[in-house]
Formats: C-alpha cells, structure tokens, sequence
C-alpha cells in the first residue's frame, strides 16, 4: 500500500472522482501500469493497494521526435499536449528567429507538468523525453533512411507513395510567422525535409498535430 497527495490526489479525488473500493490505473513514468484499489481517500490524502501489473497498450509504435521552436505560452502549451496525446517520444525545444523568449526554468517545469496530465488523459505510460531547449542551428543530422520533415507553408505535400513502417520519424515545426527561409535551407541540410500541409496557414498547435497524425497515418499504427 502506498499514499498519494498533492497533484495525483487532486486527480484521484477531484477528476476521477475515486471513493473507497474503487479500481484505478496508475502508472510510474518508466512505461510500467498497475491496477489498484482506492484504500482511503480524505481531503488531504489517499492511500491504493496495488493489485496487478497490468500491459501496457497505448504506446505508440513509431518513435516520433518533434522539434519545436518556442512560440507563445498558451500556443507552447496546447502543442506540447496534443503531442503527448498523439504519441511523441521526444520534445525537443528550439530557439530560432521568430521564437518567443523562454523566462527561466519554470517554463520547462510547467510543460513537463502538462505532459504528465497529458498521459493521465490519453493511456501513456511513458513520458517522452522533454529536453533543454537548443538553437536550431544545434538541430541533429537525420540518419539515413529515417523520414524527417520541416513543416513549411507553399512547399509540397508529401506523397502518399512514402507509406510503410518505420522505427522512427522527425517533423519540425517552426513558430508563430513561421521559420526563416535560412532556417528552413539549415533543416533541409540536417535531413528534413519542407513539406506542407495544404493551402491554408495553421497555427503552430494545428501544425504540431496535424504533422503528427500525418506521420502515424503514413509510418505508424493509424
């Protein structure tokens, strides 16, 4: 038996709305998931009981990275989460031209903060990985054979002839206005390659989870 407080006992008593007896599913950020049983639950405080390890069956099979540059706090946050939702396994950062300025560490807190309530909404058990953000010109060479993309308004769509699995995917999403036409020549260089999403201009979390999904629906499980 243990106890929870703070943020996972507000979960359990205020969204799940748990009593004594009840069952619930927990996991550790390590990809492990447990059922257990609600022991006590006051104001302060709860105590579970674990009664069996359970499969986990909501990650994804497509390592997706994303590569983020920083944008306005609400936009950071709403891309951050459909991310999560959506199955990424790395969340990288960036800092180009157009990024809004990151004030401290606390930015970097508050989005792990939102990735955990992420995973507690959509069934992961498995943080991705929240990295230090890093000037793009630090971004990785691609390795070959890995599908990596730039999302870029006016550059063509990728071809429906590029489906089938695949370990692993980038996709780079620039912020608000969009990358600079010498960062977007810098993320072909390192293997992304510009791609569009159609004729109309997203915004940044749109961009982010219609990217995503594109790549599951063409690499992945969808």
């Amino acid at each position: 038996m243990f106890e929870v407080a703070g943020g996972v006992h507000h979960h359990l008593l205020h969204v799940l709305r748990m009593r004594a007896g009840g069952a619930v599913r927990v996991f550790n950020h390590l990809g492990d998931e447990f059922l257990c049983r609600v022991e006590s639950v006051s104001r302060r405080a709860g105590a579970l009981r674990c009664e069996s390890q359970l499969a986990p069956s909501a990650e994804p099979a497509l390592d997706v990275r994303l590569y983020l540059a920083l944008c306005k706090n609400d936009y950071m946050d709403a891309s951050i989460r459909r991310a999560t939702e959506l199955g990424v396994s790395v969340i990288q950062p960036l800092v180009t031209s157009r990024s809004a300025p990151l004030r401290g560490g606390a930015r970097l807190r508050h989005w792990r903060g939102i990735i955990i309530g992420a995973c507690e909404q959509c069934g992961r058990v498995a943080l991705p990985q929240l990295t230090e953000p890093v000037d793009l010109a630090a971004l990785p060479c691609i390795a070959a054979g890995e599908p990596a993309f730039v999302l870029h308004p006016g550059a063509d769509a990728i071809p429906d002839t590029a489906r089938g699995q695949m370990r692993r995917a980038h996709l780079l999403v620039g912020p608000e206005g969009s990358l600079s036409d010498d960062e977007v020549r810098r993320a072909a260089q390192a293997g992304f390659r510009p791609t569009g999403l159609g004729p109309r201009i997203l915004r940044v979390e749109t961009a982010v989870a219609a990217g995503i999904a594109l790549l599951q629906y063409l690499y992945g499980d969808w």
